[in-house]
């Protein structure tokens, strides 16, 4: 290559770099170096423990002022010829290390040569420490001894006792002894003299079957108050045990000195004394029963009282269960065990009123009664029908409007369509079909029941001579019921409720004869009827364990009727024309049988009857049907009162 040739070739390598020296050469120097790390964010510094008060060695008074809802520990032990003083609302905690290590040894010794003074708050001696000082509990202040104390303690506030004191205590506060279920606390124990004032307290605790009560090597002289208090713990409340039962309450081998001024209970149920002897005292249950203190007391009716049986009978199931672990029961189980023991410290009669009826399913049975009530008399408007038809008519079908009667604990409506045919002049055929709604109350447990319902009817009418009649009714009815009421514990209400099928058969057969009347007829009648319901199983649902569960059940009524009817027609120029049609009677409950029981879901297996209000053998009716109309209208009101029950309904129709 000549030298010409090789001077371009040089120029054109020399223009390329420059320009990609221009263009970014810098960059592609740039994209070979790693870009520099940020380094990674400080951890947090650790929270600073609070400091402990009186740190070692205290050469003063160790005042602890813990502000309310707060808790501070004093740990390791402290040995000090000084006072410790607790103020403030919060907790302080004597312990070995840390709460969680109650049964960690070994066991640290608390000192304090001047005194322990509770001014305020709570202190708490845990298991893991023992607290060597004389105390002094003032009347706002709480102590709880898990752990052994070595000293005289004088309590003016309150105290929970779970372990030993060596020396002598004064009580003119509140002193509990600790207890458990688990066996899992340290008896009471005062190695010394015990003395209660007139102004103390001391309580003893039902159900426990570790601790409960105060045990005492020296003299007890006794005053003021024993209160009685169920056992409880973060599964409870539990139900009381069942009664007759001796309760220990205070034992000392120095002698028992004074008796207690008084005593309370937990609740309205409990019935019993204390028992004094040499060394001893016992407090004898003699009932924890419902039924007989709301008998003893008066509160109530039948129905209150009855209920209240029941719950003694549940009570007396779950007792075999009530001391088991909380984690070992079912939810169930649980959920009625605190409703139970709510129930059991109610201390107002007609709260306690109040509970029971609400616990009697009592709306159940009303429902069913009304139900019952309302088909031992055939249909009014069916019945005012028939009175109106003429003797040998041509067959024909037929309907009624919605109409109001009265049953028991409400209304129903209705309206019926049906078609009939005579045979001959005087047999009449019929059938009719219905349709009917109830709304039904029931006071006593707060309670409302909705029910719809078809209806189908057969139904005959045989003339005789002399314008007397025998009439026969055959029918059946299918209802949904839909039931709420509220259970009331004491602190508050829950509503609870079931859907239930009921089927209804039933048969009425009324003679009567009819007398003229001027434009009407006057129809002296006896009767007869029978009816049946039978009732689908249901459970309720809820949450307090007292909710129902019920098996089929079969319910039966027969009744003998007799009534007087009156009937009126008026008819006017231009297809006008009025009718009236009276029916009063008396009915009379010749049987009854009920066989609807039912049983709380905390305790399936106890089941009762599920009761209702006494029932009333006679009771008497009165119904009435006005109409008027013309070709193309007619209205009509209606009237209904059975017993205490009344309905009214107007209604009117319109053909084009």
């Amino acid at each position: 290559m000549t030298q010409q040739a090789l001077l371009p070739t040089a120029l054109l390598l020399a223009l390329s770099t420059c320009l990609l020296t221009a263009c970014g050469g810098s960059a592609m120097v740039r994209s070979q170096v790693a870009p520099a790390s940020l380094p990674p964010p400080s951890p947090p510094a650790p929270p600073t423990p609070p400091a402990e008060p009186c740190p070692s060695p205290v050469t003063t008074d160790c005042v602890a002022d813990v502000p309310f809802a707060e808790s501070q520990d004093l740990t390791g032990g402290r040995q000090s010829d000084h006072a410790l003083i607790k103020r403030g609302d919060g907790e302080l905690n004597l312990v070995f290390r840390s709460r969680n290590d109650s049964t960690a040894p070994p066991i640290v010794d608390f000192r304090f040569g001047g005194g322990t003074i509770v001014e305020a708050g709570s202190l708490r001696v845990f298991p893991n420490a023992s607290l060597h000082s004389n105390i002094t509990v003032q009347a706002g202040g709480q102590l709880t001894l898990a752990g052994a104390t070595t000293g005289n303690l004088a309590n003016h506030g309150n105290t929970v006792l779970e372990d030993t004191v060596t020396g002598n205590v004064v009580n003119d506060g509140v002193l509990e002894p600790g207890s458990s279920i688990y066996g899992n606390v340290v008896p009471a124990r005062i190695e010394g003299n015990f003395s209660q004032t007139s102004t103390g307290t001391l309580t003893a605790v039902i159900g426990a079957t570790t601790g409960g009560f105060l045990s005492v090597t020296g003299r007890a002289d006794i005053d003021g108050t024993l209160r009685l208090v169920p056992y409880t713990d973060d599964f409870g409340p539990y139900p009381l045990p069942g009664a007759p039962v001796s309760l220990q309450v205070l034992h000392a081998d120095g002698g028992i000195v004074g008796q207690f001024a008084q005593w309370t209970s937990p609740g309205l149920f409990i019935t019993g004394a204390p028992r004094y002897l040499p060394t001893d005292v016992y407090f004898d249950i003699a009932t924890i029963s419902a039924a007989q203190a709301m008998a003893a007391a008066q509160a109530g009716d039948a129905l209150t009282l009855s209920s209240a049986a029941h719950f003694d009978a549940a009570l007396g199931n779950a007792d075999k269960w009530a001391r088991m672990p909380g984690d070992a029961l079912t939810s169930t189980q649980r959920q009625f065990l605190a409703s139970m023991g709510a129930i059991q410290h109610l201390q107002d009669y007609d709260q306690a009123v109040r509970t029971f009826d609400s616990l009697s399913g009592h709306g159940y049975a009303a429902a069913a009664d009304a139900l019952l009530l309302q088909a031992a008399l055939p249909a009014s408007d069916l019945m005012t029908h028939v009175g109106n038809l003429r003797q040998g008519s041509a067959p024909e079908s037929w309907f009624t409007p919605a109409a109001m009667t009265a049953s028991g604990a409400g209304a129903f409506r209705g309206e019926r369509t049906g078609f009939e045919q005579w045979l001959g002049d005087r047999l009449l055929l019929g059938y009719s079909f219905g349709w009917s709604e109830g709304s039904l109350r029931f006071d006593r447990s707060g309670g409302t029941a909705q029910d719809q319902s078809p209806q189908w009817d057969v139904y005959w009418q045989r003339n005789g001579n002399g314008n007397a009649y025998l009439f026969s009714d055959i029918g059946y009815s299918r209802h949904q019921l839909n039931l709420q009421r509220q259970i009331d514990l004491g602190g508050g209400r829950q509503t609870v409720g079931a859907r239930r099928n009921l089927d209804l058969t039933r048969a009425y057969v009324e003679a009567g004869r009819d007398f003229q009347l001027g434009q009407g007829r006057l129809t002296p009648f006896a009767a007869v009827s029978y009816s049946a319901l039978h009732g689908a199983a249901f459970a309720e649902q809820g949450s307090t364990g007292f909710e129902l569960t019920a098996q089929p059940s079969m319910q039966q009524r027969f009744s003998a009727a007799t009534g007087m009817r009156l009937g009126e027609e008026w008819r006017a120029s231009g297809g006008h024309w009025t009718t009236l049609n009276l029916t009063t009677g008396f009915r009379h409950l010749l049987h009854a049988r009920d066989d609807a029981r039912a049983a709380f879901t905390g305790t399936p297996s106890t089941t009762f009857a599920l009761d209702s209000m006494p029932r009333q053998r006679n009771s008497n009716w009165l119904q009435l049907n006005l109409a008027t109309g013309g070709t193309l209208w007619d209205w009509r009101l209606t009237y209904d009162r059975q017993a205490s029950d009344e309905a009214l309904s107007v209604g009117a129709n319109f053909r084009f």
